[in-house]
């Protein structure tokens, strides 16, 4: 009978819920981090590809006029 009370006991302790609550969390931030990144990261690889060709660039103005 003792053992039935223990397991009994055991089964129905919900004290670490809360913590496998806040670890399902983060391992889903984590992953929803590492989709966006993956998403956004070639087009900001293109992007910065881009503004480092206008950056190296030659632009030279004679007078005041733009071309």
């Amino acid at each position: 009978m003792r053992v039935y009370i223990q397991i009994k006991s055991f089964i129905e302790d919900d004290t670490a819920a809360v913590t496998v609550d806040w670890v399902v969390l983060a391992a889903a931030l984590v992953s929803l981090g590492l989709a966006v990144t993956n998403a956004v990261g070639s087009q900001l690889e293109q992007l910065s590809e881009d503004i480092q060709t206008q950056l190296l660039t030659d632009h030279r103005y004679d007078g005041f006029e733009l071309p």
